[in-house]
């Protein structure tokens, strides 16, 4: 008797959980269906690639372009633009530095009316001969 009711809640679950998936599914593409008819934010947002590493040659995009369009072309999809935006990494981690070294060198030129420096104690010992 354990073992028929062990089956009977095993097929039961199995069945619900097949249910719940089938549901998801048709929401997603209802999902998906719906927001193919607005081309708003979210509609760009769901249709935008990302690519990094892409040739120094190809600075206006159009190859990339190209590809993308033998690529989308057998679904009969369509590239509505390429807009290409540079890797700033670098040039924010030099700005970083340069203002690291901005704030050191106030720390070090701060002096009282006496002539004393503050921060002396929080500044390493080889910055301070500098």
């Amino acid at each position: 008797m354990h073992v028929v009711l062990v089956l009977l809640f095993t097929y039961l679950t199995i069945k619900e959980v097949q249910k719940v998936r089938k549901e998801a599914r048709n929401a997603y593409q209802f999902y998906q269906s719906s927001m193919s008819q607005n081309k708003d934010h979210e509609w760009l947002k769901l249709r935008t690639v990302h690519v990094k590493g892409l040739s120094p040659d190809d600075r206006t995009g159009n190859n990339l372009k190209a590809i993308l369009e033998r690529v989308v072309a057998p679904a009969d999809g369509e590239v509505l633009g390429v807009h290409l935006v540079p890797d700033f990494s670098a040039q924010l981690k030099i700005e970083e530095k340069i203002y690291d070294l901005k704030d050191l060198d106030t720390l070090m030129t701060a002096q009282t009316s006496s002539g004393e420096r503050y921060f002396n104690c929080c500044i390493p010992g080889r910055f301070r001969n500098h």
